[in-house]
């Protein structure tokens, strides 16, 4: 049986599920955008007269925006649309299969998804042997800078989990550090390497220092956002002065906040600038950079080292339920790897054998040319 209820209501209903609850903030929102748009234009009508014209009218609307008619509301891209029409498509699977609000059979989003193709964007990825290039640059600007990119790198966390961290999720004696899991909102304990304990010695060295403690704070944030020019806390001596508002070294702390996502996303931006990297290359360098160029690298060293097992370890350090996630994650294709090796220079096909007997000469024939 189905059941008709006005589109807004289905849509509140959808809101506060807890299929919907359980998204991170960010897609939350990026969904309830989507929504309140297909709310617009189809005008609040019952879930029963939904149809694929007002899906359609929704991602024209949100493709041209309202600039052109001198509105605050920008177009977006065929990349970004695609990703509303998955919100759209996921809302009528919701009214579909968990409420019975439409129609067994409607799918509108099938014969829309994708329609307009987009070329894959080239992501940079920085060799394992330039990290420490990358790490000398950020911890030029700021040791705090550093440590983001060393967590990225060493880690595998996102910029978000990084950011969220504090002083008592580091566990030297056990050479772990728990994670908050941006996107399941589950711990998750990971395993501490060689070169991420020492940068984390050396940085709770300089964190103590800075503070001027002999002991941090288990609560204080593992990356600390840097004081403003207009903190109470912040130094008299760099209050107005000309160029403090450049980034050095012993510009000051505060260990109650975070660095943010944003913060760690302009220091790998600023490591990457800073060693060489320019143009276009920098164009989607963020937060993401590190973890995605670490990963890569940790999948070429297992696959060399001959583990068949090279691309789940990586897909269990970077937290992915799909290895197909992985695999675009990172950029690899190990079918296409193992074709590539095994035609690459070499002959596709066996050489011609001659056919038995093919070297024998008839005897006549022989003497004939004797």
């Amino acid at each position: 049986m189905i059941y008709s209820i006005p589109l807004a209501e289905a849509i509140d209903e959808y809101t506060s599920s807890s299929l919907f609850s359980r998204l991170a903030a960010s897609t939350q929102r990026h969904r309830r955008y989507t929504l309140s748009r297909l709310l617009v234009v189809a005008a609040n009508i019952s879930s029963t007269d939904l149809s694929v014209r007002h899906v359609d009218l929704c991602l024209q609307d949100l493709e041209q925006g309202d600039a052109h008619l001198g509105g605050r509301r920008k177009g977006k891209s065929q990349r970004s649309l695609n990703s509303d029409r998955a919100s759209l498509g996921m809302f009528i699977e919701w009214m579909r299969s968990s409420r019975s609000y439409v129609s067994p059979s409607f799918n509108p989003v099938a014969e829309l998804k994708y329609s307009k193709k987009t070329t894959a964007r080239k992501m940079l990825q920085i060799p394992a042997v330039r990290l420490p290039e990358v790490f000398a640059a950020a911890g030029a600007r700021h040791p705090v800078e550093r440590m983001a990119c060393a967590l990225g790198s060493y880690l595998g966390c996102r910029p978000a989990e990084a950011a969220m961290l504090r002083v008592e999720s580091v566990d030297f004696a056990r050479l772990e550090i728990e994670l908050l899991v941006e996107k399941t909102h589950q711990r998750l304990t990971m395993p501490m390497c060689a070169e991420l304990r020492d940068e984390l010695v050396d940085y709770f060295q300089w964190y103590k220092r800075a503070m001027g403690v002999t002991k941090l704070s288990p609560g204080w944030y593992l990356l600390p956002a840097r004081l403003t020019l207009g903190s109470p806390q912040m130094p008299r001596g760099l209050r107005g002065v000309p160029g403090a508002t450049k980034m050095t070294p012993g510009w000051p702390v505060d260990p109650a906040a975070p660095l943010g996502r944003a913060g760690i996303g302009k220091a790998v931006k600023a490591a990457a600038r800073a060693v060489g990297y320019s143009g276009s290359e920098l164009d989607w360098v963020g937060g993401h950079t590190l973890r995605r160029s670490a990963a890569r690298a940790l999948y070429e060293r297992l696959r060399d080292h001959g583990r068949d097992d090279a691309l789940v370890m990586v897909q269990t350090l970077l937290g992915h339920a799909q290895i197909s996630t992985t695999m675009a994650y990172i950029g690899v294709d190990t079918q296409k790897d193992r074709l590539r090796g095994l035609l690459a220079g070499q002959r596709m096909y066996d050489a011609p054998v001659a056919a038995k007997g093919a070297d024998v000469v008839d005897l006549d024939t022989w003497r004939r040319a004797a």
